[in-house]
């Protein structure tokens, strides 16, 4: 081949794989247009004087031997790349157990297990295996199988046709746009219709050993496809399957009972204090307020406060005609009825030596021991906890305290 011929080749090659770069072509072409261009331009080098002259005409022996291994070893690696993107590509094409977007047929793969309870008989039973899909193009032969991918068992297939069930090889054709349903029965087949034969049906269990994971294998005017369901796959369906056979409902998402509490509509003084003006502020309990709306009776319930301070926990108590008595195993809170509860903090200067006014503890001790707590509530099985933080705190303490020094305006007196 002449020197001219072997410089048009490579040059075509070369624009060939800088546009296989810039049009992001498929892998597997771009390593070919590669390996092609390798072997022309070493083709190219063997043939080239400064080869000749240097390799064969001073038998540099060592050199050849290392270009030629080099050349060897790179189109190996070559051939092994074009064949792993093509076994990469050829599983990343197989379709798994959802609708393929491309090819003859678009499956419906939602639920392809035909069961139900039979004869009076509450038992679950799989009679077969049913593929639904529709044509997008016209499809003159079809042949496949259904393969277990746990113990190599194959069920032959099934299409129905307007005369009812024919194997596939009956088939004359199927026109574009048509709803194409294929099956595999474990129950008999006789002059294309099924059999109902309970004593050929597999229920869950023996299902499940031989068909737990199986692929559904279909070849469409010699275009083969492979669609595999899983386990999981197939345990949604047997339990979409149950819902609607047995009425069992959809899971949800449970909530907890609800109680609205009056901190949750505004403000709320959920510390008891006292004070005013020239007196220093005393905090003296802890106070909450809420609304059964849990669309029932609330019994067993209780809880506490406790401080992030010092770990101090104080058990919480129903307000009774103004009164904090303690809760008992009777107590119960009535549907849509509301309720105040709450705490008293120990006081600061136990008598004799308390003052008057100053039950609880004083502000500035309240801000050292108790400046962060949590609350906790529990009812119904369930646990209601409120943080109260320090910003809390201090808002509640600035209202209180607003609230009980307003500046007394003078008035004219006689």
């Amino acid at each position: 081949m002449s020197g001219h011929a072997i410089r048009t080749i490579s040059n075509v090659l070369g624009t060939l794989v800088f546009g296989w770069i810039s049009n992001q072509l498929p892998l597997v072409w771009g390593l070919a247009l590669i390996g092609a261009w390798g072997i022309v331009l070493g083709y190219q080098a063997v043939r080239s004087e400064w080869f000749v002259r240097f390799a064969w005409r001073e038998r540099r022996l060592p050199v050849v031997a290392i270009y030629f291994t080099a050349a060897v070893v790179g189109a190996a690696v070559a051939v092994g790349l074009v064949a792993v993107s093509q076994w990469k590509e050829g599983k990343q094409t197989a379709s798994t157990s959802g609708p393929g977007p491309s090819g003859p047929v678009a499956w419906d793969f939602s639920g392809v297990l035909s069961m139900g309870t039979y004869q009076g008989d509450k038992t679950l039973r799989i009679s077969g295996l049913i593929f639904h899909g529709v044509s997008t193009k016209a499809v003159n032969k079809v042949s496949g199988y259904v393969r277990s991918n746990i113990n190599a068992e194959q069920r032959r297939l099934y299409v129905s046709a307007a005369s009812g069930l024919v194997p596939p090889d009956q088939i004359v054709g199927i026109p574009p746009g048509a709803k194409l349903e294929i099956q595999s029965p474990f129950i008999p087949v006789e002059a294309s219709s099924l059999i109902a034969d309970v004593t050929k049906m597999l229920d869950e269990p023996t299902f499940l050993e031989r068909f737990g994971d199986f692929t559904l294998v279909i070849e469409l005017d010699g275009q083969k496809e492979e669609h595999r369901f899983s386990r999981d796959d197939i345990d949604r369906m047997l339990a979409a399957g149950k819902r609607v056979i047995y009425g069992v409902p959809r899971p949800q998402i449970i909530a907890a009972p609800k109680i609205i509490w009056k901190w949750d509509e505004g403000d709320w003084y959920f510390l008891g204090a006292v004070g005013g003006v020239g007196d220093r502020t005393w905090i003296v309990t802890f106070q909450a307020r809420g609304l059964n709306a849990t669309g029932g009776t609330i019994q067993n319930f209780g809880g506490y406060v406790e401080s992030e301070i010092t770990g101090e926990r104080l058990p919480i108590a129903l307000n009774i005609g103004g009164q904090l008595r303690p809760i008992t195993p009777t107590a119960r809170i009535a549907e849509g009825a509301e309720f105040d509860i709450g705490t008293r903090f120990p006081d600061q200067y136990p008598e004799p030596r308390q003052a008057p006014n100053q039950a609880g503890i004083s502000a500035d001790k309240f801000r050292e021991q108790w400046r962060s707590f949590k609350f906790a509530f529990e009812y119904a099985g369930h646990e209601y906890v409120r943080r109260f933080t320090a910003d809390d705190i201090e808002r509640s303490l600035r209202k209180f305290h607003d609230a009980t020094h307003r500046d007394v305006k003078p008035r004219v007196t006689r």
